[in-house]
């Protein structure tokens, strides 16, 4: 029997980590990748010890320079056979004061948040209509719409991302292609704690990363399919 495959961008630690373990325990093959070689290594060593007879490609990636999607796309899809499903959890969050935000650090910001995942999806695209089947899940923020301060480009970015989701809901639905944003807040990841500390967002009110793996799952099985192209808030209450 054919394994099903997905790709998971940004997958070094934290909810892309959790979400790649999630799938290999399902009986995925898959491609990851992120700009961290060693911590990588560790999710496909993770995701092995769920299906040891899976197959893990892994490449060291920076998603958001221009070309890298399409040509991680390419080696996944030639290492994997096919690709029938993507998450998107790459992502950066400066903090930077409006005053400082440079139109540099605003385009990189939106490169590795939007811009890495639009062509990501784009190189897999033919190959998703073709197979008349598909699932892409981009991981979006609360920022899309209630912003912090100080978080201009990455709510621009992410809300980039959500529309992204809207679009390939318009343009896959009719060929059995579904596609969601999950706008999230906060998730307890090294990344949260960078910003923000305990006391400022206590951990009570923190998803973990696996919580969101569950619900990325829900996505693809096709538990969630009337959130398809409507971008739903996930966070702790």
């Amino acid at each position: 029997m054919t394994r099903p495959a997905a790709i998971v961008a940004g997958a070094s630690s934290g909810i892309g980590r959790a979400t790649a373990v999630a799938l290999a325990a399902r009986g995925f093959d898959l491609a990851i990748c992120a700009r961290r070689g060693e911590q990588l290594e560790e999710t496909a060593r993770m995701a092995r010890a769920q299906c040891p007879e899976g197959r893990i490609f892994t490449r060291v990636v920076d998603i958001g320079a221009p070309g890298a999607a399409t040509q991680f796309a390419a080696a996944s899809a030639a290492e994997l056979g096919r690709i029938e499903t993507l998450v998107y959890a790459a992502g950066d969050a400066p903090a930077i004061p409006v005053s400082r935000t440079t139109r540099s650090e605003f385009d990189r910001v939106m490169a590795v948040n939007a811009g890495g995942a639009s062509e990501l999806v784009a190189a897999c695209w033919d190959g998703l209509l073709a197979q008349g089947r598909g699932c892409v899940v981009l991981l979006s923020s609360l920022s899309a719409s209630d912003p912090f301060p100080n978080f201009l480009a990455y709510a621009a970015a992410k809300g980039a991302l959500s529309s992204i989701a809207r679009a390939l809901h318009a343009e896959g639905r009719a060929h059995g292609v579904r596609a969601f944003a999950i706008e999230l807040g906060g998730v307890e990841t090294a990344l949260l704690r960078r910003l923000v500390s305990e006391a400022e967002w206590p951990s009570s009110q923190t998803l973990s990363p696996e919580e969101v793996a569950a619900v990325v799952i829900d996505c693809i099985s096709g538990k969630r399919d009337s959130d398809c192209g409507h971008p739903f808030p996930l966070m702790r209450t």
